[in-house]
């Protein structure tokens, strides 16, 4: 008996020394998997505009916290999403998250070369709560439309 209650404690202490790391752990997946939401959003509209030989937005629902959609009029909402042909996909952005982008503002065009119409964009993934420990994550979107997704500083900085 003694020692089934002394393995119950040390099963106690273990689990409770985990689940700090393991919240730690789904908090970063989270964020990763939000920039790679993003690339694949960007990714869409670049072959989408090489595919169709027009311009194609990358269009941020008010703000790219609040998720963002690929669509072929420059006009559209996210609203508007629901029913109309122009919109090729949508993404929602998780609440618990910030998107900080470092150039366009809320629309990115990619021209009918699969070329956006500035020059290098950034967006910087991290979550809201600024957690100790979890990293952001930074989607660049080069001048020829290429993208790579960077781990960079604690969302705590």
């Amino acid at each position: 008996m003694v020692e089934l209650m002394v393995t119950v404690a040390l099963l106690g202490i273990l689990l409770s020394l985990s689940v700090p790391s393991f919240t730690q752990f789904i908090g970063q997946q989270q964020v990763k998997g939000l920039a790679g939401d993003f690339r694949s959003a960007v990714l869409q509209a670049r072959s989408e505009s090489v595919k169709r030989n027009s311009d194609v937005f990358l269009k941020a629902n008010t703000t790219w916290s609040n998720g963002w959609f690929v669509t072929t009029d420059s006009t559209d909402m996210y609203a508007d999403c629901g029913g109309t042909g122009a919109c090729l996909s949508v993404y929602s952005s998780a609440a618990d998250f910030d998107a900080v982008e470092s150039a366009s503002g809320t629309l990115i065009t990619f021209r009918k070369t699969g070329r956006p119409t500035v020059g290098r964009i950034s967006m910087t993934f991290c979550d809201k709560a600024k957690s100790e420990n979890i990293m952001q994550y930074v989607v660049s979107i080069s001048m020829s439309g290429s993208t790579v997704i960077n781990e960079g500083l604690s969302c705590d900085t």
